[in-house]
Protein backbone atom coordinates (compact mmCIF):
# COMPACT_ATOMS: atom_id res chain seq x y z
CA UNK A 1 0.00 0.00 0.00
CA UNK A 2 1.30 3.52 -1.02
CA UNK A 3 2.37 5.79 2.14
CA UNK A 4 -0.38 8.40 1.14
CA UNK A 5 -2.93 6.00 0.41
CA UNK A 6 -2.16 4.14 3.89
CA UNK A 7 -1.81 7.54 5.60
CA UNK A 8 -5.66 8.34 4.25
CA UNK A 9 -7.23 4.97 5.27
CA UNK A 10 -5.52 5.29 9.26
CA UNK A 11 -7.05 8.64 9.12
CA UNK A 12 -10.35 8.16 7.92
CA UNK A 13 -10.80 4.96 10.08
CA UNK A 14 -9.41 6.37 13.25
CA UNK A 15 -12.27 9.42 12.58
CA UNK A 16 -15.21 6.49 12.28
CA UNK A 17 -13.80 3.74 14.96
CA UNK A 18 -13.11 5.82 18.47
CA UNK A 19 -11.54 2.42 19.94
CA UNK A 20 -9.51 2.01 16.97
CA UNK A 21 -8.17 5.68 17.81
CA UNK A 22 -7.67 5.34 20.90
CA UNK A 23 -5.45 2.18 19.91
CA UNK A 24 -3.20 3.31 17.94
CA UNK A 25 -2.91 6.75 20.12
CA UNK A 26 -1.94 4.21 23.08
CA UNK A 27 -0.36 1.77 21.73
CA UNK A 28 0.76 2.87 18.03
CA UNK A 29 3.09 -0.11 17.67
CA UNK A 30 1.10 -2.61 18.70
CA UNK A 31 -1.88 -1.73 17.09
CA UNK A 32 -0.24 -1.20 13.44
CA UNK A 33 0.71 -4.33 13.98
CA UNK A 34 -2.83 -6.18 14.63
CA UNK A 35 -5.02 -4.20 12.32
CA UNK A 36 -2.88 -4.01 9.32
CA UNK A 37 0.03 -6.54 9.90
CA UNK A 38 2.90 -3.74 10.00
CA UNK A 39 5.79 -4.85 11.55
CA UNK A 40 7.94 -1.52 12.99
CA UNK A 41 11.52 -2.20 13.08
CA UNK A 42 13.12 -1.76 16.91
CA UNK A 43 14.79 0.99 17.09
CA UNK A 44 12.08 2.79 15.29
CA UNK A 45 9.88 4.90 17.23
CA UNK A 46 6.36 5.84 16.52
CA UNK A 47 4.22 8.74 17.94
CA UNK A 48 0.40 9.37 17.24
CA UNK A 49 -0.96 13.10 18.20
CA UNK A 50 -4.20 14.18 18.10
CA UNK A 51 -4.91 18.21 17.70
CA UNK A 52 -7.06 19.61 19.82
CA UNK A 53 -9.31 22.80 19.26
CA UNK A 54 -6.47 24.86 20.39
CA UNK A 55 -3.34 22.79 18.97
CA UNK A 56 -2.28 21.73 16.01
CA UNK A 57 0.87 19.81 14.68
CA UNK A 58 2.42 20.17 11.49
CA UNK A 59 4.57 16.51 10.94
CA UNK A 60 8.05 17.59 8.87
CA UNK A 61 9.30 14.15 6.93
CA UNK A 62 13.09 13.66 7.87
CA UNK A 63 15.43 15.63 5.90
CA UNK A 64 18.81 14.00 4.54
CA UNK A 65 20.90 16.46 2.42
CA UNK A 66 21.06 16.83 -0.56
CA UNK A 67 17.46 17.35 -0.57
CA UNK A 68 15.86 18.60 -4.26
CA UNK A 69 12.44 18.05 -4.65
CA UNK A 70 9.61 20.54 -6.80
CA UNK A 71 6.79 22.12 -5.40
CA UNK A 72 4.52 19.63 -7.39
CA UNK A 73 6.74 16.70 -5.72
CA UNK A 74 6.33 18.07 -2.41
CA UNK A 75 2.46 18.74 -2.48
CA UNK A 76 2.28 14.64 -3.97
CA UNK A 77 4.35 13.64 -1.46
CA UNK A 78 2.57 15.38 1.47
CA UNK A 79 -0.97 14.34 0.33
CA UNK A 80 -1.57 18.12 -0.06
CA UNK A 81 -2.83 18.52 -3.66
CA UNK A 82 -6.39 19.07 -3.02
CA UNK A 83 -5.10 22.31 -1.41
CA UNK A 84 -2.86 23.81 -4.00
CA UNK A 85 -3.51 24.86 -7.69
CA UNK A 86 -0.14 24.67 -8.69
CA UNK A 87 -0.17 20.67 -7.92
CA UNK A 88 -2.41 19.11 -11.05
CA UNK A 89 -2.21 15.21 -10.62
CA UNK A 90 -5.08 14.67 -12.91
CA UNK A 91 -6.83 13.18 -10.20
CA UNK A 92 -9.99 14.50 -8.51
CA UNK A 93 -10.59 15.61 -4.95
CA UNK A 94 -12.48 14.05 -2.72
Amino acid sequence: MARQNFYREILARSLKDKIFREKLINSPRKTLKEEFDINIPEGINIKVLEDSPSEHYIVLPHMTPPFKIDEKELYIAAGMCEFFSSCNTGKQSI
